[in-house]
């Protein structure tokens, strides 16, 4: 399937998508790689930081593609070396438009390189920097799911935030729901017999407007033509047509990024 084939209910005009989390900064090409987006209909791109030493490549992202928005943040695999001072100065460019990557990661590997007590005490300056300047949040989290909740809680749901890369069980879902929480789908979705979808189907009225799509790109290539795989899945999975889907999703994204810049802004 190319990223042109048609879909019932498809307005080529009407429908197009936002990749809402990948690391756009590690594309050997990032021109091509939009190009290639471009032609499934992803025309927006919410790049995140992996660490602070990503800040300096994602401005200049910014300054090369209006269609790129920039998220600064810190990865809790890169926790020991999180530069506090380069993460506030970052902030105080109005062109950054939201936190992350950032959340919690308990595998033995990756609790080697930064504590559970360092990876929280990163997340916390991170996420109360999202309280006060109303940004949104891109979350990563590995079976520390517990510790995560207890802290979104001290926020009352006044965070906005996403779940990206999720298969959580259904419980999961309803705990972060509580959090007004949006979720981003990406390739798990693509793998075979993946119960993921059966769960979004089944919690499909409660999640309608809370799921965004996004690849999580990190220099390894994609599948071909990607998006226009994981958008037709979900396509079929709901029931809707690329039409309804996109509007879906604009509709989520709208409330998770509300004070996105116009595309067209590309001076940072």
């Amino acid at each position: 399937m190319s990223g042109n084939d048609s879909w019932p209910g498809d307005s080529a005009e009407a429908v197009f998508f936002t990749d809402c989390h990948l690391h756009l900064q590690c594309a050997p090409d990032p021109e091509e790689f939009i190009r290639q987006a471009a032609a499934q209909r992803v025309r927006r791109f919410l790049a995140m930081a992996a660490g602070t030493d990503d800040f300096k490549s994602l401005f200049e992202l910014k300054r090369r593609f209006a269609c790129t928005e920039i998220f600064v943040g810190c990865h809790p695999q890169q926790a020991a070396c999180f530069d506090r001072r380069a993460f506030e100065d970052a902030l105080r460019s109005p062109f950054v438009c939201g936190i992350g990557e950032c959340g919690l990661d308990k595998r033995p590997a990756l609790l080697q390189q930064a504590s559970l007590k360092l990876q929280l005490e990163v997340l916390r300056i991170q996420l109360e920097a999202a309280y006060l300047l109303d940004l949104p949040v891109s979350l990563h989290c590995v079976r520390a799911h517990g510790e995560l909740l207890a802290e979104l809680s001290r926020f009352k749901g006044r965070l906005r935030i996403c779940l990206h890369g999720i298969n959580p069980s259904p419980e999961l879902l309803t705990a972060y729901l509580r959090h007004h929480a949006f979720f981003s789908v990406g390739p798990l979705a693509l793998v075979p017999d993946c119960a993921l979808l059966s769960r979004l189907k089944n919690m499909y009225p409660e999640l309608r407007h809370r799921l965004l799509i996004e690849s999580d790109f990190d220099g390894k290539p994609l599948c071909a033509d990607y998006y226009a795989k994981l958008t037709k899945v979900l396509c079929r999975t709901f029931n809707l047509t690329m039409v309804e889907l996109t509007e879906n999703t604009a509709a989520a994204l709208e409330e998770y990024l509300p004070h996105a810049l116009p595309f067209y802004s590309t001076s940072p």
